[in-house]
């Protein structure tokens, strides 16, 4: 589930440099940083949930909305290829990374993990979900690292993108207007009686929100607004959008394909949100700071790792206050999730100097050896 170098970003579909290569966005630093913090929010347990309801509306689109704000139109082959070592490598390791935390937990520290413990449903169905790849549990199949479909989304994002970019031969309105199709195809999904295998379902819900980013990118919409001096009345005027939007259409779950009332208003409110929020960091003052640029180039790990690192916790909580079915107030669960997300910055560092190809950046053999 997201700055300017020679580098790729650590999360996968966004690059560091702009299209001169010679700053770094700092913006996007802000926007991925808050991004994750509120996905951290949203998988607490909470005694209200209508903040995060809200949130919904557009928390996972502002990532596929960035991701396709960098999108740099590679072969189909080529795409494929970044897209196996960059997600769908990374969805592997930090799967069952989750996949071991659970056997310990239900074997040796006896941890109701699952509510019946037999080895099938320890052992099989969470390999049934990983196969599936889908951010939901079926019948046959227990999805124990939930978020990781955000990884599995945007692989088929990024094909169905370099797909279309492909045939429509460097004519940008073409990939404009084949969102029409892709739109129709989701909405036809929606009374499908079981989800699509992979995530495809998600991808095409999401291919619209990259198909924005790589929109308001090529027309350099931000800068263009940004120098207009009408960026302070867009933040306001995005927020009352999208907060009427999702007053009217509900919450919604791109990971299990619920867009709400209706899909159209669910694309409107997932724009204008993550404009707001784009707009917002954008506003900021541009300067680098260490520790939201660890936390930007960290949020691969923050997906792979906070759902368990947080449950973990609320189970010792629960424990030492003898309180079974803990939840937090919205208020104690911002704090909450900042905790979680400072706690992982320590695994961000280590992974990023020790193991780099947990994150898909495996070193090149030198020539000659």
């Amino acid at each position: 589930m997201f700055e300017a170098s020679g580098r790729e970003m650590q999360v996968p579909g966004l690059a560091e440099k702009s299209a001169q290569g010679k700053s770094r966005l700092v913006w996007v630093d802000y926007a991925k940083v808050l991004g994750i913090y509120l996905v951290v929010f949203g998988h607490l347990p909470l005694e209200d949930n209508g903040l995060n309801q809200y949130l919904t509306t557009f928390r996972m689109p502002l990532f596929f909305l960035l991701s396709g704000y960098f999108e740099t139109s590679g072969t189909i082959r080529n795409t494929a290829a970044t897209g196996l070592k960059r997600l769908l490598w990374p969805y592997t390791v930090f799967y069952f990374l989750a996949y071991a935390w659970t056997l310990i937990e239900t074997f040796l520290l006896h941890i109701p993990y699952y509510p019946n413990p037999t080895s099938y449903e320890v052992l099989v169905k969470p390999l049934f979900g990983f196969i599936l790849g889908i951010g939901d549990n079926t019948q046959y199949s227990t999805i124990i690292n939930g978020p990781l479909w955000f990884l599995m989304a945007l692989f088929w994002v990024k094909l169905f993108f370099s797909l279309l970019s492909a045939l429509s031969r460097g004519k940008p309105l073409f990939i404009y207007l084949s969102q029409i199709v892709v739109v129709l195809a989701a909405w036809l999904l929606k009374d499908c009686e079981y989800a699509l295998w992979f995530s495809i379902e998600c991808a095409l819900l999401a291919t619209p929100f990259y198909v924005m980013g790589y929109f308001i990118k090529r027309h350099d919409l931000i800068e263009k607004l940004k120098s207009s001096g009408k960026m302070v009345f867009g933040i306001p005027i995005a927020f009352l959008l999208s907060l009427l939007l999702y007053k009217i259409n509900g919450g919604i779950s791109i990971a299990n394909g619920v867009y709400g009332k209706s899909i159209l208003l669910f694309y409107l409110a997932g724009a204008s949100g993550s404009l707001m929020l784009i707009l917002f960091t954008r506003s900021l003052p541009q300067r680098r700071v260490g520790l939201v640029e660890a936390v930007a180039q960290g949020t691969l790990v923050i997906v792979g790792l906070h759902l368990h690192l947080a449950y973990g916790i609320v189970d010792i909580l629960e424990n030492a206050l003898n309180a079974p079915s803990l939840a937090f107030s919205n208020l104690q669960g911002l704090a909450f999730a900042l905790l979680i997300t400072a706690a992982l910055i320590l695994p961000i560092k280590a992974i990023e100097k020790k193991c780099p190809w947990i994150l898909g950046r495996f070193k090149r053999k030198r020539e000659g050896i």
